[in-house]
C-alpha cells in the first residue's frame, strides 16, 4: 500500500503541470547544482535534493517569480521535498527564458526548511542545505 501511495504522490505533480510549464520545470530539475554554486558537485538539482533528503518525494512546479526577479523573460520553478515525519525543504530557482524552449542564467531565489511545528528556517546558500538538514536531525 505504501508503494502505491508513493507512486501516486510522485506522479500527481506531473499531471497538474500545464504543457507550457514542463520545459522550464524539466530544465531546472536537470540543472547542474554547480551552475548555481561552484562549490557544489556536477550533479542535477533533482539528484542533489533526493540525495540530501534521503529519497524524499519532490513536487516540482512553475511558480510566479517574486517581484524583484520578474521580467519579460524570467521564469521560476519551485521544488518541495517532503521529509518523512520531519517537515519539508523548499528550493526556488529562476531562469532567463527568451522563448519557451531555451533557458539560461539560473539564480537561486530561496531555500528553506519548514519544520513540522510550522517553524520556517531559511538556508542562505544551497551548499548549506546538507549541514542544516544534519543539524536538524542531530538536534532531535
Amino acid at each position: 500500500m505504501r508503494r502505491v501511495l508513493l507512486i501516486f504522490l510522485l506522479t500527481v505533480p506531473l499531471w497538474a503541470q500545464s504543457k507550457s510549464d514542463k520545459p522550464v520545470v524539466e530544465y531546472v530539475r536537470t540543472l547542474r547544482v554547480s551552475a548555481i554554486d561552484r562549490t557544489l558537485p556536477d550533479v542535477s538539482l533533482d539528484y542533489f535534493l533526493r540525495y540530501e533528503t534521503e529519497g524524499a518525494a519532490i513536487n516540482w512546479q512553475r511558480i510566479d517569480c517574486p517581484d524583484k526577479r520578474q521580467g519579460p523573460f524570467r521564469q521560476c520553478v519551485q521544488a518541495d521535498a517532503f521529509l518523512a515525519n520531519r517537515g519539508a525543504v523548499t528550493v526556488s530557482i529562476s531562469v532567463d527564458s527568451p522563448d519557451q524552449r531555451s533557458f539560461s542564467r539560473p539564480e537561486l531565489i530561496d531555500v528553506y526548511i519548514t519544520e513540522l511545528s510550522g517553524l520556517v528556517r531559511p538556508v542562505h546558500r544551497l551548499r548549506d542545505l546538507p549541514m542544516e538538514l544534519h543539524r536538524r536531525t542531530a538536534s532531535r
